[in-house]
């Protein structure tokens, strides 16, 4: 990047994107320092300049049109002493509709000595045509990171059901109400730590300032608790996506795992799943965390969707001209596949970056039924 910079051949937008822990605000700031000499510290504290950042701050946990509005009004204002203005959209997953389609403008029609830079764990959530105008720099953690409490315990409750002989719908509902909990759980420990803050902005400002804007901050930390619920409920969603990877790893004869620890748990449980089976389990994740980001039905989950908006219902696909067999007989894929409809399977599964192909296997051999997800199981 550096190079790039020297030779006056960075690109005008970069789609930052990795797993948490992996860095990718550190280098949004690195990338800010060598363009416009920011100080890193200072970049997503607001204070420096010709640096602008936009979050997700609002109700809904979103970024909203008026922020990409902002974004775009101050790029457009010329940058002192030549030095070049960078934008910064973090967790641009959240963009809501309007603003990506509001940020798209500025993509196709980049202000001069602009830097737009897209943060984001979740590029698949993203619009292709935003994604298709930026440079996707992915990152890996630089170690592996610790499992949180919550991470551990799902992990446990899914040991715990893989060891049942005889699986029922009642364990089912079981391992459902158990992930649950666990939502609840850091739903009202996040809450409780916010309201323990706000509290003590109120006993240090209340005699300084008006009560509009004590309103304010407690609107910011709602916000604020609510998005960082989002953030670990998608922790605990890539869990899931990590527990059925290894369980399809382990029925292809592969020897890596994402969760070591549950390694004969998965095993146990892909001899009883046939290749298509385990990727039907994580078509349906696919659904759940593309509904959980577009806000539909999110009340059932224990957080609100935007007031007043009607939650849009999935189109049923129709295939295409390729046949897969699976325990429910023959459906529809969504590609032609190859004689044994696996051939690919092992070697993206083997690959440490299984998680972002997955989206390509599960397109590749189709949709096999539409049970939900914890009838499934």
């Amino acid at each position: 990047m550096r190079r790039a910079d020297e030779q006056k051949r960075l690109a005008h937008a970069y789609l930052i994107c990795g797993q948490p822990g992996s860095g990718k605000r550190s280098l949004a700031a690195e990338l800010a320092q060598l363009v416009n000499g920011s100080r890193p510290a200072d970049v997503f504290s607001g204070t420096a300049r010709e640096t602008f950042v936009a979050e997700p701050e609002s109700k809904s946990r979103r970024i909203v049109i008026e922020q990409v509005r902002a974004l775009e009004h101050a790029l457009q204002m010329r940058a002192s002493d030549g030095r070049r203005k960078v934008a910064i959209l973090a967790d641009s997953d959240r963009l809501q509709p309007q603003a990506a389609n509001a940020f798209l403008k500025t993509l196709e029609e980049p202000p001069k000595d602009s830097l737009l830079l897209l943060l984001t764990a979740m590029p698949e959530m993203l619009p292709e045509t935003i994604i298709s105008r930026c440079i996707a720099i992915p990152l890996q953690p630089a170690e592996e990171q610790k499992a949180t409490a919550e991470q551990t315990e799902l992990v446990r409750l899914l040991r715990e059901s893989a060891r049942v002989a005889s699986p029922n719908v009642r364990d089912a509902y079981a391992l459902a109400q158990g992930f649950q909990r666990l939502l609840g759980a850091i739903r009202d420990q996040i809450k409780m730590e916010y309201a323990e803050a706000l509290k003590r902005e109120q006993a240090r400002y209340q005699n300084a300032t008006d009560g509009t804007w004590l309103d304010e901050r407690a609107e910011y930390y709602k916000a604020l608790s609510e998005s960082l619920s989002i953030q670990r409920r998608a922790a605990l969603l890539e869990t899931l996506f990590q527990w059925w990877s290894d369980v399809l790893r382990a029925n292809r004869g592969l020897p890596m795992r994402d969760l070591a620890a549950a390694r004969k748990e998965t095993a146990e449980l892909a001899s009883h799943f046939t290749p298509a089976q385990i990727l039907r389990r994580v078509r349906r994740l696919e659904d759940l965390r593309d509904h959980l980001g577009r806000n539909i039905q999110e009340a059932r989950h224990g957080y609100p969707g935007d007031p007043g908006k009607k939650a849009a219902e999935p189109k049923p696909y129709h295939g295409e001209k390729g046949l897969i067999r699976g325990s429910k007989g023959e459906e529809p894929a969504r590609h032609p596949v190859s004689h044994d409809g696996f051939s690919e399977i092992s070697s993206l599964a083997a690959s440490p970056n299984f998680r972002s192909g997955r989206r390509h296997v599960v397109n590749c051999l189709g949709r096999c039924g539409s049970v939900r997800l914890v009838g499934q199981y």
